[in-house]
């Protein structure tokens, strides 16, 4: 997904999006910096849909929402929509975490609510 730019740039990028994507709530600020340290173009609308949700609480989304939003988020970094189950997987090993430990769309949901 991000292996276009420097081994530096796509760790940081992709560990402030899992940090973000796993929090308590969505930050647009770590989505346009992340677009800005990667390179890359952005889809002006794609972004004025996720900047609605700025500092939004996960807990307090609709169910799924969260992982909708993950998704879209991603797709910006990808170039197409971002589904199934191992995108934070994946986005954890880019960071140099453990992908073991990354949530499933499905305990994100459920982890998010609980905190």
């Amino acid at each position: 997904m991000l292996s276009h730019i420097d081994p530096f740039r796509r760790r940081s990028v992709a560990l402030a999006l899992y940090r973000m994507l796993t929090g308590h709530k969505y930050d647009i600020c770590v989505v346009t910096e992340s677009i800005r340290a990667a390179g890359l173009d952005h889809d002006r609308q794609a972004i004025a849909a996720l900047r609605l949700h700025h500092c939004e609480h996960y807990a307090e989304m609709p169910p799924g929402f969260h992982a909708d939003l993950a998704s879209q988020t991603l797709a910006l970094f990808a170039g197409r929509p971002v589904l199934g189950d191992g995108f934070l997987k994946d986005l954890a090993a880019t960071a140099g975490l453990r992908p073991e430990d990354a949530p499933s769309i499905q305990r994100l949901v459920t982890a998010t609510a609980e905190a």
